[in-house]
């Protein structure tokens, strides 16, 4: 599609298909630092029921973390406590991650987060994405000095 503007500039456009994936704030996310916080989106947190306080298990066998609403009063419940202004929650886990020894460079997102049948959030650690803490983009500024050109 071409298009003129006054000052006679065409115009190359194409149009960006829409695939309509969710976002990944609209499906279930978490992730795990190296200081053992386990960060569950606003979503994720509500899926699993909207749970002041979590019991955090593992299976030494499959190398699965699971998380399980518990009530407050629970003893070996871990708080979820709210972490951002988007409602997103954090779990400090440092040493139930030491107790299993889950070493953990950087941070790492788990893609394939699932609830099972019985309402047990599972964090697969075979099943891991490293990702760096983004900053700025710089696309901006090597545009705006292309224009400078």
């Amino acid at each position: 599609m071409m298009t003129t503007t006054k000052k006679h500039i065409r115009r190359k456009w194409e149009i960006f298909p829409n695939d309509d994936r969710l976002g990944r704030w609209c499906k279930l996310y978490a992730t795990l630092n190296r200081d053992g916080d386990i960060m569950l989106s606003r979503f994720t947190h509500e899926a699993l029921g909207a749970p002041e306080s979590v019991l955090v298990m593992y299976d030494s066998e499959t190398h699965v973390i699971g998380l399980m609403p518990a009530r407050v009063t629970q003893t070996d419940g871990f708080p979820a406590r709210i972490r951002g202004s988007y409602g997103g929650r954090r779990i400090r886990a440092y040493r139930f991650c030491r107790r299993h020894g889950i070493k953990i460079e950087g941070t790492v997102r788990f893609p394939r987060v699932e609830i099972d049948a019985e309402g047990v959030l599972i964090l697969d650690l075979k099943d891991i994405e490293y990702f760096k803490i983004r900053r700025r983009p710089r696309a901006l500024t090597t545009a705006s000095q292309n224009l400078d050109r």
